[in-house]
This record gives structure tokens, C-alpha cells and sequence, in this order.
């Protein structure tokens, strides 16, 4: 507030506004990959947002969006997860243990994700996770 930020401002007040909006529902946040996954939420619909007033003309209101998604990039990259170079040893280990199976994607995301598998409980973002799995599936 004292340094004029309005973007940041804005961003901060409306994740912790969405924050306390699902502590009363259904599915509180209460880990990284969930509070991730809501900021790439609220960074998808600034996209369009920005993209719609590009299209009605409205500059002002476009770069104020595209402030808040670059506010929002920043907060989602301090989340860790796992990499790619991390998760493709895992993937390929599993498929090569799965046999016939290990060719069908849903089935090798299942065994990796499952309970006692080896990526539980680990900070992986599943859409990354889908792309390393088709990679090491697309070169056997």
C-alpha cells in the first residue's frame, strides 16, 4: 500500500478474498499444488480478460490486466515443484515396470500418482507430469 503498487495490491486482495471464499466450502487450500493451481486460475482469466479488452479497444484496462498476470507469474514461480529432469527418471522406471500397460498414459499416471506410488505426496504439477509421461511413452 505504501509503495503505490496497485497491482500487487489488487492481486493480493483478490487471492486472499478467493482464499477465504473456499476455506468455507468444499476444498480449502491447504497446499501448494492447490494454491498453485488457483493462481494459474486467476492468471488464465486475466488472460482473457486482457485479450477481450484488447479487442474492445480498451488499453487501459488491458495493461492493467497484463500488470496483474505478471504479479501473478511471480507469485506462482515461488511455488516448487518437481522438474521434468526430476520426474522423467521416475516415469521411465515405471513404465519399464509396467509392461504391456506402461504404453497407455492414463494407466502410467494412475500407478505413479497412487497411493505408496512413487510421486504421492510429492509437488508435482500434473500437467507437466502428462507431458514428461507422453515424452518417455512417445520414445519407447
Amino acid at each position: 500500500m505504501r509503495a503505490k503498487d496497485t497491482a500487487r495490491l489488487s492481486v493480493i486482495r483478490s487471492i486472499i478474498s478467493e482464499i477465504n471464499r473456499l476455506e468455507s466450502g468444499p476444498t480449502p487450500i491447504k497446499t501448494d499444488l492447490q494454491l498453485l493451481n488457483m493462481l494459474n486460475k486467476r492468471k488464465e482469466a486475466s488472460a482473457t480478460a486482457a485479450r477481450q479488452f484488447a479487442e474492445a479497444k480498451r488499453e487501459d484496462l488491458k495493461e492493467k490486466e497484463e500488470a496483474q498476470i505478471s504479479v501473478l507469474d511471480e507469485y506462482a514461480a515461488s511455488v516448487q515443484v518437481m522438474s521434468k529432469e526430476e520426474m522423467l527418471p521416475i516415469i521411465r522406471e515405471v513404465v519399464a515396470g509396467m509392461g504391456e500397460d506402461g504404453k497407455r498414459q492414463p494407466l502410467v499416471m494412475k500407478q505413479l500418482l497412487q497411493p505408496g506410488g512413487p510421486l504421492e505426496g510429492k509437488p508435482v504439477d500434473k500437467k507437466e507430469l502428462a507431458k514428461a509421461v507422453q515424452e518417455v511413452l512417445a520414445s519407447v
